[in-house]
């Protein structure tokens, strides 16, 4: 079996274009043609050929025998490929015309690709000794392939008082997010990297918590939700989706999403065996391919020039996160607590221990859990909890109100007896910290609508009575 790398096309102008390492490929080489088929029927043409405006080209031809002589006969073909490409993504390249309209390329390493200055003198004489400099120097393997793509100058506990700013009374969760995921950027091994599995109540941060991670490191994130997914036959998004939005969300660069986070929530549905969850047990064996590192078939979409593409789960970091209600109503029952999961005088239901094993007699298959090195939990919120949200966290409906007023050259003050109701309400529904903006928002209907007609009042003060009568504010 033949292999080769393939290779994004990048067109910066008429005179130059990227060539990006992708992924490696398999299939069969054409030396009458110099081309390369693909075992899913697609055909590349090689970096060098200038005869046509091809996305994906190829390089780097070897076999899979070669392969086992430079690596090791005892190593699968998934290793073996994932090896090769390592060695041959340290650089891209860049394509460009000499003074005679002959096409050149020439090796270029990540850091130089973000100075398109640098990249655009490529056909100039007085770039003549730095392109010399690139042609010479020696393919040399990456500490790791996801280096080249995300931020890795990161400090855990900036990163923990940035996350901590939005997310309140969550410590033990944020530490433990934190730690597993700058932990898997850390590691050069892909074996030591584990995904995470986050447990707890609706409304309690745990989506937040990864979205704002992500953002901070600069990865590209997917959020899906499992009970959208089912097996093949049954109406329903297929796993294989979960790839393609990940894809989607990195900006269509495969190489970026492969070093992404796919957040997968409400995983704990997947585990009933109702007629509402058709085939859940078989969609949690198949996201194992996901899981499980090494190089996996993508259906991109329909067409030719859409074929199945290999795509590279080393780098993935998968968090799976469920509210698992049954299960902590079950707790409470064996702790001879008060049924109701949301009872409000349950404070932050600090009591309550979930452990891996609780899960597994829950009905998540044990296979399936153990690909899981990391689980976080969060905890219920209590109304402390709500009250210190809405007065501190950066994301504060309380704070967006007042910062909405004052771009309309206003101001809105809040009496804690107002924040003390919107806690208490809050507590009295089932989706946590979740339903804390509506209420806000809601008992400032009639007082957006004055700001937004042109009311000449200045200052407006918001106290309790507002949920009793909403134009009972008071104007200054």
């Amino acid at each position: 079996m033949d292999v080769a790398i393939l290779f994004q096309k990048i067109i910066l102008d008429e005179t130059r274009f990227i060539l990006k390492p992708i992924c490696p490929v398999t299939g069969e080489y054409d030396k009458n043609y110099n081309a390369f088929c693909t075992n899913f029927d697609k055909w590349l043409s090689d970096i060098y050929e200038d005869e046509d405006e091809l996305e994906c080209r190829f390089s780097f031809k070897t076999t899979i025998k070669e392969l086992q002589k430079k690596f090791g006969k005892e190593k699968d073909d998934n290793k073996l490929l994932t090896e090769y490409f390592d060695l041959c993504s340290s650089y891209c390249y860049i394509g460009y015309y000499d003074k005679n309209d002959d096409l050149k390329i020439k090796k270029i390493s990540f850091d130089e690709i973000e100075n398109f200055d640098y990249i655009a003198g490529f056909n100039n004489e007085d770039k003549k000794e730095e392109i010399n400099v690139l042609e010479n120097s020696r393919l040399e393997k990456p500490s790791t392939v996801e280096k080249q793509n995300i931020k890795i100058n990161y400090n855990l506990t900036s990163l923990r008082d940035k996350v901590s700013k939005t997310i309140i009374d969550q410590d033990d969760a944020v530490n433990d997010l934190t730690r597993a995921i700058v932990k898997n950027l850390n590691s050069k091994n892909p074996n030591h990297r584990s995904h995470i599995m986050i447990a707890g109540p609706t409304g309690t941060g745990k989506t937040k918590m990864v979205s704002i991670i992500a953002k901070e490191l600069n990865l590209p994130y997917f959020e899906a939700d499992s009970t959208q997914y089912t097996q093949a036959g049954y109406k329903g998004k297929d796993p294989n989706s979960l790839i393609t939005g990940l894809i989607t969300a990195a900006g269509n660069d495969i190489q970026k999403a492969q070093n992404g986070i796919l957040i997968i929530d409400e995983i704990d549905k997947k585990i009933s065996k109702s007629p509402e969850n058709p085939g859940g047990e078989i969609v949690l064996e198949s996201l194992p391919k996901i899981l499980d590192r090494g190089i996996i078939e993508v259906d991109i979409g329909k067409g030719s020039a859409e074929a199945p593409i290999l795509f590279d789960t080393s780098n993935l970091t998968v968090i799976c996160m469920g509210a698992f209600e049954k299960l902590y109503e079950e707790k409470l029952k064996s702790n001879n607590k008060r049924i109701g999961f949301y009872e409000s005088d349950l404070e932050n239901s600090n009591d309550i221990t979930i452990t891996r094993q609780d899960i597994i007699d829950y009905g998540m298959p044990a296979e399936f859990l153990g690909r899981f090195k990391q689980i976080a939990y969060t905890k219920k919120l209590g109304k402390n909890s709500f009250v210190r949200i809405l007065n501190e966290s950066d994301e504060s409906p309380i704070k967006e109100a007042i910062e909405f007023f004052k771009d309309q050259d206003k101001s809105i003050e809040f009496d804690d007896d107002f924040i003390e109701v919107v806690a208490t309400k809050a507590l009295e529904t089932t989706t946590g910290a979740r339903n804390l903006r509506t209420i806000v928002d809601e008992a400032l209907e009639d007082v957006y609508d004055d700001v937004l007609t042109d009311s000449k009042v200045k200052k407006y003060v918001i106290r309790k009575n507002i949920f009793d009568n909403p134009k009972k504010y008071y104007t200054k």
